[in-house]
């Protein structure tokens, strides 16, 4: 009896096991989309997914006030970014249809967003709460938008804050939502709890999933009279530390509030991070982009040593160890070789770089393969 209850225990501990592996949640590779005004600057694409251009404005009867954006996506494009446009104008009476209005913008859109080599739109309905009908123009417009790009591969995606806008049933159409947590009221504008409550405001009041809501996060400060400053004027004037969140009358998230922000989302399976805008960003070591991404990076890093059985000499790491180096390979991986082996540390695009070299640097203990603290190897 005691070998069969055994055996039953074992066969039922494996089916829990596969059981909740098969209903694991699909990992999410986090987003970070940054706006930005024209003309086209030098920013720092490597650590951005998407780019949106703000913005693009149109009549009432569904015309665009067409620009030429050929050159922001070539650029964007050149650094494997998706360039995005963002619209802006009177969505109320445009999106009621009257005279084919709605059709007619959509159908423009479309050829604006081709003759651009753009990859996507995103909606920017301003203003105050929505009235009945309008949630279900907007929805509709969700809708027929999405239905004309999604053959062409184009994204459609919404900015959003707080107020009554977009009905639940057309969330299924967008590929994600910015959630605007900012401009909160003095003194810190873009705090970490108002991130979280729009984040559960879509997820729980619109059962958005998580993979489609992005934390849009300030990359400005705000006083008590709703005045504005970028962060770079804040570094500038005031040589903030990075845990500061406050500087004389100005408050703003700064840079371990923004890597909290960012840690959330990674750790909560949240679609990633959205960023207004990147106009107001240093380009040095206290940029708050550099450290969302400072932060994404670590993050893959420790789920690509979790990934391994370190104490196995032979971990599975793939035929040709992409499985690795796709999540490390800009990080200098520093091991300690084993008896009989020199030299004792090696970078992993060092000489020791063949196949079976790696597989014994990934045998050793976690502490064997990590960021010593040094700058990415670009």
């Amino acid at each position: 009896m005691k070998k069969v209850s055994f055996l039953f225990l074992a066969v039922l501990s494996l089916f829990i096991h596969f059981s909740a592996k098969a209903t694991e949640p699909k990992p999410v590779e986090p987003k970070v989309v940054g706006f930005c005004y024209g003309p086209v600057n030098d920013f720092q694409y490597e650590k951005l997914t998407h780019i949106i251009y703000h913005l693009v404005e149109f009549e009432d009867d569904g015309t665009i006030r067409t620009k030429d954006l050929r050159d922001f996506a070539a650029k964007a494009h050149k650094h494997g970014v998706k360039a995005i446009v963002s619209f802006l104008g009177k969505f109320g009476q445009m999106s009621d249809n009257a005279d084919n209005s709605r059709v007619t913008f959509i159908q423009n859109m479309f050829e604006f967003v081709s003759a651009n080599n753009l990859d996507g739109v995103d909606y920017d309905w301003e203003g105050p709460e929505l009235t009945d009908t309008e949630r279900v123009n907007y929805g509709l417009l969700v809708k027929e938008t999405h239905d004309m790009f999604k053959p062409y591969g184009y994204s459609v995606s919404i900015d959003t804050c707080w107020r009554k806008e977009l009905n639940p049933p057309a969330i299924k159409y967008l590929d994600w939502v910015n959630c605007m947590a900012y401009d909160g009221g003095w003194p810190n504008h873009s705090s970490f709890q108002r991130g979280i409550d729009l984040l559960k405001t879509w997820e729980i009041g619109k059962k958005t999933p998580r993979g489609k809501l992005l934390w849009g996060t300030g990359f400005y400060a705000r006083d008590k009279n709703n005045g504005s400053m970028p962060y770079k004027r804040i570094v500038e004037l005031y040589d903030p530390l990075p845990e500061a969140d406050m500087a004389d009358k100005w408050g703003y998230p700064g840079i371990e509030t923004t890597k909290k922000k960012t840690q959330y989302v990674l750790d909560n399976g949240y679609g990633g991070m959205m960023i207004w805008n990147l106009d107001h960003d240093t380009y040095d070591d206290r940029s708050l982009l550099k450290a969302i991404d400072d932060t994404i990076k670590s993050y893959a890093q420790k789920k690509a040593l979790q990934k391994y059985d370190f104490n196995n000499s032979t971990p599975d790491t793939g035929e040709d160890n992409s499985n690795v180096l796709r999540l490390v390979s800009k990080y200098e991986a520093v091991w300690t070789a084993p008896p009989g082996r020199t030299p004792a540390n090696h970078s992993v695009d060092g000489p020791l770089m063949g196949n079976g070299d790696l597989g014994v640097c990934l045998g050793k203990r976690p502490d064997h393969l990590r960021n010593q603290g040094r700058t990415p190897v670009h």
